[in-house]
């Protein structure tokens, strides 16, 4: 009796161990995707602020300019 109820306790406890397994295999699918997201928004983000500081740069030599033509005017 004691051997069927160690096969019976191994069998569980192996069937544990696969659903443990297989939900740590879903987490770390989930953990990918959300890293894989996490890395497009952050590049979006970088490519914005890019696009931000060339604006701005552009619009600071405008500024010298006009600033460099009304000391030539003056």
């Amino acid at each position: 009796m004691k051997q069927e109820e160690l096969e019976k306790k191994v069998i569980e406890l192996e069937e544990k161990i696969d659903a443990v397994t297989e939900h740590s295999n879903e987490l770390e699918e989930q953990t990918r995707q959300a890293f894989s997201k996490i890395l497009k928004l952050m590049t979006r983000y970088a490519s914005a602020n890019n696009e931000i500081a060339e604006r701005t740069v552009s619009n600071l030599e405008e500024e010298l300019k006009s600033f460099d033509e009304d000391d030539e005017n003056a």
